[in-house]
C-alpha cells in the first residue's frame, strides 16, 4: 500500500500507479476501484484476454448484460464511452456510492487530456502538468526526435535551431550528421 502526501484524485492516483508499474516493469496492471463499483471476483475474466494476447487493454463492463446496469442503479449518464474489449462484471450502484457528476467529470477529464498534450507538444509552463526536469532523448522511429533524426539523416548539412534542449543530445546526433546545431533553453547548460 502506498499512501500519498496529498490526495491526488482519481486521475492523479492512476497515473502514481501507472507510473509505479512501469519503474517494476510489470506486464499486466489491474485497477480496481475502491468504492465498491467493480467486483474483483471479476479479475480473472478481466485479465484473461491479456493473457491469450486478445487485447492490450480490457474494461469490465456493465453494459454488456442487457439490463443490468440499469438494474444495478447506473445512472443515465454514463452510458457513454469507445469499446477495446469488455468483460462482463456485476453492477453495484447506490447513492451513496457514487456522487461524481458525470458531465462535469468528462469535461474535467476533456480538459486535463487537451492539457497534457499541448505540454507534451511542448505548449504551456508545467503548472497544470508536471514538468520534466530534463528533457530525455527519445531515439525511437516513431517519436519526434527519432522522426527529425530520420529525415535530417537523408538531408545535406544544414543550420538546425534546436529549442528546449537542456542535455544537448540531440544535437550531438545532429551534429554527428553534419548539421550546424544552435540550441536555446531556460536552463542554464552545466559545466
Amino acid at each position: 500500500m502506498i499512501r500519498q502526501p496529498k490526495n491526488l484524485g482519481y486521475g492523479g492516483n492512476q497515473k502514481a500507479g501507472y507510473e509505479l508499474a512501469i519503474e517494476y516493469g510489470l506486464d499486466i496492471i489491474v485497477m480496481l476501484h475502491g468504492d465498491g463499483q467493480y467486483a474483483p471476483e471479476s479479475i480473472p475474466d478481466i485479465i484473461a484476454p491479456l493473457l491469450a494476447g486478445e487485447a492490450d487493454a480490457v474494461f469490465g463492463s456493465r453494459l454488456m448484460v442487457k439490463g443490468a446496469a440499469r438494474k444495478g442503479g447506473m445512472p443515465l449518464d454514463k452510458y457513454a464511452g469507445m469499446q477495446i474489449a469488455e468483460v462482463a462484471i456485476p453492477t453495484y450502484y447506490g447513492v451513496e456510492i457514487c456522487c461524481v457528476d458525470g458531465l462535469g467529470h468528462a469535461a474535467d477529464v476533456t480538459e486535463d487530456v487537451l492539457a497534457y498534450r499541448l505540454q507534451k507538444a511542448g505548449f504551456g509552463d508545467g503548472s497544470r502538468i508536471a514538468l520534466n526536469e530534463e528533457h530525455q532523448l527519445k531515439p525511437n522511429e516513431d517519436s519526434s526526435h527519432g522522426r527529425i533524426l530520420s529525415i535530417l539523416s537523408t538531408r545535406p548539412p544544414s543550420k538546425i535551431l534546436d529549442l528546449g534542449c537542456p542535455n544537448g543530445l540531440l544535437a550531438e546526433r545532429l551534429r554527428a550528421l553534419g548539421h550546424v546545431v544552435v540550441g536555446v533553453d531556460h536552463a542554464e547548460p552545466e559545466g
